[in-house]
């Protein structure tokens, strides 16, 4: 058995963002809830820290978007039950 996380970029619609990123871990039948919970935390944290580096990677490729973080403009993460998005608002003045 397998449990899998991904990383996208948010649209209107829920978890239907380009991919960019996903992994998937080994689970068994031995492995108690807390264990579940701990490889399902674990792998959404190494599939987020994975995402983030390809997008400020693509970003820093291509001049016409900005970097996270400059202009009017920051890049907050989150955690939305068990899948990881992305919001975008003004920073504090």
């Amino acid at each position: 058995k397998l449990i899998g996380a991904t990383s996208h970029y948010v649209t209107e619609q829920l978890d239907d963002g380009p991919i960019i990123e996903q992994d998937v871990v080994r689970i068994s039948h031995r492995d108690s809830v807390e264990d579940l919970v701990r490889k399902g935390r674990d792998l959404e944290r190494i599939v987020l820290a994975r995402a983030v580096r390809l997008h400020l990677g693509t970003i820093n490729k291509l001049s016409c978007l900005p970097p996270l973080g400059r202009g009017q403009r920051t890049a907050t993460f989150r955690m939305v039950s068990s899948s990881c998005s992305t919001t975008s608002r003004a920073p504090p003045t």
